[in-house]
């Protein structure tokens, strides 16, 4: 059953991200600042794929990951989504320009569940080293977002 789910949330939320036309020219904007805190929508258990939540710059960038969250916030992960199917799981960044995410080499941010109306912070300051995140997807759309 709970791979029903998972694939459910693929499909509605990942599967129309990807679909999107992947021969849009990227665009530099020199002097656009991007930084900013980004959300990651979090879908899986046994591998965890993160994908960056869309929308206009500094947020314009397509991204998915595979994350090895610390064994402490994979266990509160795992038991939160048990405990609460519907919510949505979310890794919020701490300021970064998503530009140079291939090039960092630590990612820092929370652990929040998302429920209809409100934000719940259940793990502050995750740590995930250089090993610990892996890009399999990045695409930076046209600033036409804004």
């Amino acid at each position: 059953m709970k791979s029903f789910f998972v694939f459910r949330n693929f499909i509605t939320i990942l599967f129309p991200l990807l679909c999107l036309d992947v021969n849009l020219q990227a665009q530099t904007h020199a002097g656009h600042p991007h930084l900013a805190k980004h959300q990651m929508i979090l879908l899986g258990e046994a591998e965890l794929i993160a994908s960056h939540i869309v929308y206009k710059a500094p947020h314009n960038f397509q991204i998915l990951m595979s994350l090895n969250l610390p064994p402490a916030v994979y266990e509160l992960y795992r038991s939160e989504r048990l405990n609460h199917p519907q919510d949505l799981m979310i890794f919020k960044l701490d300021p970064i320009d998503l530009a140079t995410i291939r090039q960092q080499t630590q990612l820092i941010g929370s652990l929040i569940r998302q429920t209809e109306t409100e934000n719940v912070v259940l793990f502050e300051n995750v740590i995930l080293e250089q090993a610990d995140f892996k890009i399999l997807y990045f695409d930076e759309l046209p600033l036409s977002l804004e």
